[in-house]
């Protein structure tokens, strides 16, 4: 073995333009194979960061098929009180905070109950978590802070717990510190703070994350029945705010990655196809360089070696190929899962890193070896056939042809896989393109967003709130650059929201369970104008609708289409938990939750008449936006300078990250397709530069005979698209069969779209021509004379 391997590298150090190309072409299939499966050990292989995770539960309330939302306090401690299957229930609030040190800092963290730590089985590096006494109505000014904010603050001081610290206004004793590495699922929250559950919004409020433990022995199923039990005499105790309202419970990595797995299998696909297409391009590289060889071969049979000695001397080139085809496509990996891990969404980073480690290695090593079978077997036994011996004497003409049908056969086969790739290409390339023209109902050019979070030490009403930010847009209205500026809490494609029902005045009230649904916007008088979308129906709001003036509303297209289809919108009020509310106006509708969703319902209250603590600026500029934000955030902090800004970016960047996925699943798929497309012509120009090179003398000879260069071309071109022509045939026939696998990841355009159909063959045939013209080129420069001579 040692003598083949020490003979197989000088072999391929002498052919050093085919050990280049094989190699590059066997580094490009192993190593994407490598870093999707390092991306599915990450989401699906490896055990969560946290003690018996897959246990994680993650419970939503449910009223239906697609819909989940928050928990209600009431529910979640009858959950608690009433389960047999579920432990350590745990509720989370988002929320975020001033970090009163040198300069003010917004903070990421979470307001949680007491079984929070408990739930993740993790321990404090210093100090301790919250105790039942943490979560009495007033005593919760204790906080846990990241080991990342500990470094980064408080200079990893050992002697931190026990410390105050000032958050939004609140002076808060540091309790403890996490360890290193520790994370909540889905969220950057670098501190966390007590929860009480005062229960004092009713059944009604519906705002807490919930999740909780199976207990041991426990399975899924049973936790499910469980709470439908549960939820059913819920509903029957309180028919005005339970009917119809069950519980969704979800694994919690399934929350993460449910998502993608359509994307993930595709993937998967794709790049094993691209191995297999790499793997036929090198099997025909391997036959056509046997075809220089056969003296070698037969020299060697004829000094006694044994079918079975020549197969393993071949083999063993194979192997040190795929060897060196394994060692760069883990370079190409490395690049790869970088790549996958930026491309990630964010919540899931922290979670599911990417990394290439002994497993992935394990796995690179097992698809360099399979490839090295699937590439290198066929063309040994066909290069060891017995009567090779022959070929130096009369050139076995038996052997070449029947070579050569198996190199076409492979070559039909690279096409009809090469297809594959290009259709689903172009179906996500099309989804893309229909994806980018919808409009989401604003204009985002030059937009300028950021976020403001009053401390409600500071402003505890909410007309102070509402001061703030008006000043705040006064002095931005006179800033150079700004064309106009307001305030809302929640930003198109912010993916957050209040929602809440309603009863509309003068009607009969719904039925519990069947109550309207609308979102709660507070928006500034300025804030269509400054987003761009118009007022339909009545008028906008206006700086006369203020504290002390009647309350109005304004609502969307889609509300008054869904809820008052037949009557003046104008004229109705609105019941939320006060008195009846006036429609002053009706706005057009937008995407706020992105493209692939339709409008809902939306109500709109003037900010002046009461802001709320967080709120986002949103200011059109000039010109470039990133541009005016520093200017933008000297203007917040001239009105109150303990004032922290953050989430500044430009519309445009928000909805880039929106797409960012769709964006990525295309461009990755799109590059399979190409390099499927570079290795499929490679193969066909391969083969018929092998065709033209052995039928050399044949074709001399039909010169001499009076042949035209023309006809000899058209000869050699029509052979090569035959080829295509099968291979079309057969991946068209392939594509249409695992059409329904892009189901659910193509957005206004059907899996059977003929356009994408056409142009995968459309671009497979042109370079197909293209790679059979060139060895049709040669074909007519052989010399009649040299050909007669040698016949």
């Amino acid at each position: 073995m040692l003598s083949d391997l020490r003979y197989a590298v000088r072999t391929l150090a002498k052919s050093r333009g085919f050990t280049i190309v094989t190699v590059a072409t066997l580094a490009i299939g192993i190593g994407a194979n490598t870093a999707i499966f390092a991306a599915i050990r990450a989401a699906y292989l490896r055990p969560l960061p946290y003690p018996d995770g897959d246990r994680i539960v993650r419970i939503w309330e449910s009223m239906g098929p697609g819909w989940r939302g928050s928990v209600s306090e009431e529910d979640l401690t009858d959950w608690e009180a009433q389960t047999t299957t579920l432990v350590d229930f745990t509720a989370v609030v988002n929320d975020s905070f001033n970090l009163a040190q040198d300069s003010p800092e917004r903070i990421q963290g979470q307001k949680v109950t007491e079984g929070f730590f408990r739930l993740f089985r993790v321990q404090p590096a210093l100090g301790r978590t919250f105790t039942a006494d943490d979560m009495q109505p007033g005593q919760n000014r204790a906080v846990v802070l990241s080991h990342g904010l500990w470094r980064r603050q408080f200079g990893g001081d050992a002697k931190i717990v026990g410390k105050t610290v000032e958050l939004s206004g609140k002076t808060y004793t540091i309790a403890g510190v996490m360890p290193q590495g520790f994370a909540f699922p889905g969220n950057p929250a670098e501190l966390w703070v007590p929860h009480p559950l005062e229960k004092k919004q009713g059944r009604g409020s519906h705002y807490l994350l919930v999740m909780a433990r199976l207990r041991p022995g426990v399975e899924l199923a049973a936790a499910r029945a469980d709470l439908d039990a549960i939820t059913a005499r819920l509903a029957q105790a309180y028919p005005d705010t339970n009917t119809n309202r069950g519980a969704l419970i979800m694994p919690l990595r399934e929350t993460f990655v449910g998502q993608m797995r359509a994307i993930t299998i595709l993937l998967v696909g794709a790049v094993m196809l691209v191995l297999l297409i790499g793997c036929v391009n090198v099997a025909n590289l391997l036959l056509a360089r046997a075809s220089g060889r056969r003296g070698e071969i037969a020299v060697r049979m004829a000094l006694g070696a044994s079918r079975a000695r020549l197969v393993r001397q071949l083999l063993t080139e194979s192997f040190v190929l795929a060897a060196l085809g394994g060692a760069v496509g883990i370079l190409v990996a490395l690049w790869g899962a970088d790549a996958l891990h930026a491309a990630m969404p964010a919540e899931t980073r922290s979670l599911f890193p990417i990394t290439i480690d002994a497993h992935v290695l394990g796995f690179a090593a097992g698809v360099a070896l399979l490839s090295a079978f699937i590439f290198g077997l066929v063309p040994a036994f066909q290069s060891s056939r017995a009567d090779l011996a022959a070929a130096v004497k009369e050139g076995s003409a038996r052997a070449t042809a029947t070579r050569s049908r198996f190199k076409k056969t492979l070559v039909v086969c690279e096409v009809a896989m090469s297809v594959v790739l290009l259709v689903g290409s172009g179906l996500l390339i099309r989804s893309l393109a229909r994806f980018n023209d919808v409009s989401l109902g604003f204009d985002p050019e030059r937009l300028l967003t950021m976020k403001v979070a009053l401390p409600q030490v500071r402003y505890p009403k909410p007309t102070d709130m509402a001061s703030f930010h008006e000043r705040v847009l006064e002095r931005l209205d006179g800033l150079p650059g700004v064309a106009s500026a307001a305030a809302v809490n929640f930003t198109p494609l912010a993916n957050e929201n209040w929602n809440g029902s309603f009863e509309i005045a003068g009607r009969p009230k719904f039925e519990p369970g069947k109550q309207p649904v609308t979102e709660y916007l507070i928006a500034s008088p300025d804030y269509f104008k400054t987003i761009g979308v118009p007022v339909t129906r009545g008028r906008g709001f206006t700086r006369a609708d203020r504290d002390g003036a009647p309350e109005v509303c304004i609502v969307n297209e889609t509300f008054v289409r869904r809820y008052l289809p037949d009557v003046d919108p104008l004229q109705q009020r609105l019941v939320f938990d006060r008195d009846p509310i006036q429609i002053v106006g009706v706005v057009a509708d937008t995407r706020r939750w992105g493209k692939t969703r339709d409008p809902v319902p939306e109500t709109f209250f003037p900010a002046w008449q009461g802001a709320t603590d967080t709120m986002s600026i949103v200011v059109r500029t000039k010109g470039e936006p990133m541009a005016l934000a520093a200017a933008v955030r000297a203007q917040v902090q001239a009105v109150d300078p303990g004032q922290a800004v953050y989430a500044v970016k430009s519309m445009e960047t928000i909805i880039f990250e929106a797409a960012s996925l769709r964006w990525f699943e295309t461009m990755l798929f799109t590059l399979f397709g190409a390099i499927a497309l570079v290795l499929a012509s490679l193969g066909i120009y391969g083969v018929m530069t092998y065709h033209v090179t052995q039928r050399s003398q044949e074709m001399g000879i039909r010169m001499a005979l009076g042949a035209r260069a023309g006809q000899i071309q058209a000869m050699v071109v029509r052979e090569g698209m035959t080829l295509c022509a099968i291979g079309l045939a057969i991946g068209l026939a392939g594509a249409i069969a695992l059409s329904s696998l892009l189901d659910s990841l193509v957005f206004g355009v059907g899996t059977h779209d003929v356009v994408s159909y056409l142009a995968a063959g459309a671009v497979l045939a042109g370079v197909a021509l293209a790679a059979c013209w060139l060895p049709a080129r040669r074909a007519t420069r052989v010399d009649p004379i040299a050909a007669l001579r040698s016949s």
